[in-house]
C-alpha cells in the first residue's frame, strides 16, 4: 500500500494514480533544458551525468534479447530501476545529454548506449520502445488487448530520437543503418504532412520529433517532407495554442485521414501463429500511452505524468522550434528539449 500512495497524486479537484515515476526521463531532458541555458546552469550537470551513468544497465539481459540474443546491455530505464525493461527512447535522450555534458568522461557509457540502440533497431528502420521487430498485429484483436495497443511496434518519435541521437554521435546518411532510418520515417508520414506520435501528445508529438530528428542528420529544410511537416504545423496553430483544448484540436486529424492510418497499420494477411519463439505477450511501456488523458512528458514538478493541458504547452513550444529551426540549414544538437 505504501508503494501505491507514492504514486497518488491528490489536488484540490481530482486525484489519479501515476502508473510509475520517470526520474531518468525528467533527468535526461532537464539537462538538455540547461545545456542550452548554459554558462553557470549547465556547469552543475556533473552530478546529474554520474547520477544518469550510474543507473545504465550494463549487466542484466532484458526481455529484449529474445528477439536480439547477440546484442549487448546497455540501455536506460523510465523508472529509478526497472533493469529488465530498458527503452530505447530514454536510452537516446540520456546518450545525447552525457555527450554534451562531457563526451570524454562518458565515452564508454555512450557508445554502449549507442551499441544497444542500434542493436534493437528493427528490419524496417524504425525502433519500438522496448523491443525489435514487434509486429504481431493479430494479438491486438484478442479480447485483452488493451484498446488495440497491446504491442510495441516501430512508431515515428522513437525512432526520430534514436535517428537523433545518431546524429549528434555523427553517423552519417552514408551510413545503411541511419539511411534505413530516415526511409522509414519518410514512409511513416502521414498524407497531410504529419507524423504520428505514440508517447506524446498525437501528431504534433510525433511531427516535431521527426523534423527535429531529420534536420539533424542533414536533410535540407527545402526537401518535400520538410516543408510538408512545417506547413501542416502552421496550418494547426491556434490562437490559443497553450490551453488544453489546443492539445486536442491542434492533433487531430480528420476521420478519413484516420482511416487511411489505421489501414496502413492493419495486422498482416497471415499472422504467424507459431509465435516464432516469440508467442510470448508482448510488453507495454509503463506510462500512458497518447490515448490517455495523462501524457509521458515531464511536468514542473519532476516527478508525475503530465495532464493534457502541460503536455499541450511542451508540444505547442517545441512545435514553435521546430518551424524555427527546420527552416535553417545543418542539424542542431538538442533534439530532445
Amino acid at each position: 500500500m505504501k508503494a501505491i500512495e507514492k504514486l497518488m497524486v491528490i489536488e484540490e479537484d481530482r486525484a489519479y494514480c501515476q502508473p510509475c515515476l520517470s526520474p531518468i526521463w525528467d533527468t535526461s531532458l532537464a539537462a538538455h533544458a540547461l545545456l542550452e541555458v548554459g554558462d553557470e546552469a549547465a556547469a552543475r550537470l556533473k552530478p546529474a551525468s554520474d547520477w544518469m551513468r550510474e543507473r545504465q544497465v550494463l549487466d542484466v539481459v532484458g526481455d529484449w534479447a529474445a528477439a536480439r540474443p547477440d546484442v549487448r546491455p546497455g540501455g536506460w530505464a523510465f523508472q529509478y530501476n526497472n533493469a529488465h525493461y530498458p527503452d530505447v527512447d530514454d536510452t537516446a535522450v540520456v546518450v545525447m545529454a552525457l555527450d554534451r555534458i562531457d563526451a570524454a568522461g562518458n565515452k564508454e557509457a555512450i557508445e554502449r548506449g549507442a551499441e544497444w540502440i542500434l542493436g534493437l533497431q528493427s528490419k524496417n528502420g524504425g525502433w519500438g520502445s522496448f523491443d525489435a521487430d514487434n509486429e504481431y498485429y493479430y494479438l491486438n484483436h484478442i479480447p485483452f488487448a488493451d484498446h488495440g495497443a497491446l504491442l510495441d511496434p516501430p512508431t515515428a518519435d522513437v525512432s526520430a530520437r534514436c535517428l537523433g541521437m545518431l546524429a549528434q554521435l555523427g553517423y552519417k546518411m552514408d551510413d545503411p543503418r541511419v539511411k534505413a532510418a530516415v526511409d522509414y520515417l519518410l514512409r511513416e508520414q502521414e498524407p497531410e504532412g504529419c507524423w504520428f506520435g505514440r508517447w506524446g501528445t498525437n501528431y504534433i508529438y510525433g511531427t516535431w520529433s521527426v523534423l527535429a530528428a531529420l534536420n539533424a542528420i542533414g536533410l535540407p529544410p527545402s526537401h518535400p517532407a520538410m516543408m510538408k511537416a512545417v506547413a501542416w504545423l502552421r496550418s494547426k496553430q491556434r490562437p490559443m495554442a497553450a490551453g488544453a483544448r489546443a492539445a486536442t484540436a491542434i492533433g487531430r486529424r480528420s476521420p478519413a485521414a484516420r482511416d487511411r492510418s489505421r489501414r496502413r497499420r492493419k495486422p498482416p494477411g497471415r499472422a504467424r501463429l507459431d509465435g516464432g519463439g516469440r508467442g510470448r505477450p508482448p510488453r507495454r511501456r509503463s506510462v500512458a500511452s497518447s490515448s490517455s488523458p495523462r501524457h509521458r512528458l515531464s511536468t514542473a514538478s519532476g516527478t508525475r505524468t503530465s495532464t493534457p493541458r502541460s503536455a499541450s504547452r511542451a508540444c505547442s513550444i517545441c512545435a514553435i522550434t521546430v518551424i524555427a529551426r527546420s527552416s535553417r540549414s545543418g542539424p542542431w544538437r538538442a533534439t530532445a528539449t
